[in-house]
């Protein structure tokens, strides 16, 4: 049996997200390779680290709102930015999904609650 307790603050708590840099290879006459996670081999950073924190799993860490800058670099000459927006807007929980997955089965069980 799972239990979810929900509490409520008045501390803003910001999402996170995993950061995966993916690239496409290829030349004429050669087919692509598509969607290679190449994240090991670049530089990823945040211009405003009072905005967003990437840590050393590549997790982007909201912290508070606002606007920053995501650098993905690596030598010679790739450089590419990308605008990360950290906002207050409140999201509202509608469905708690979770899985179990052991070596015989898997077992999902769903519980929706709308306001």
């Amino acid at each position: 049996m799972l239990t979810f307790l929900l509490t409520y603050s008045l501390t803003a708590s910001y999402q996170s997200t995993d950061v995966v840099v993916l690239a496409t290879f290829g030349a004429e006459g050669l087919a692509s390779v598509i969607d290679v996670d190449v994240s090991p081999l670049v530089t990823v950073s945040v211009a405003d680290s009072s905005i967003a924190t990437l840590d050393s799993d590549f997790r982007l860490h909201g912290l508070a709102a606002g606007n920053t800058t995501l650098s993905v670099s690596s030598a010679p000459t790739l450089s590419v930015q990308s605008s990360v927006t950290v906002s207050d807007t409140a999201v509202e929980l509608s469905i708690i999904q979770t899985q179990t997955q052991t070596q015989t089965r898997t077992r999902t069980r769903t519980r929706t609650r709308t306001r």
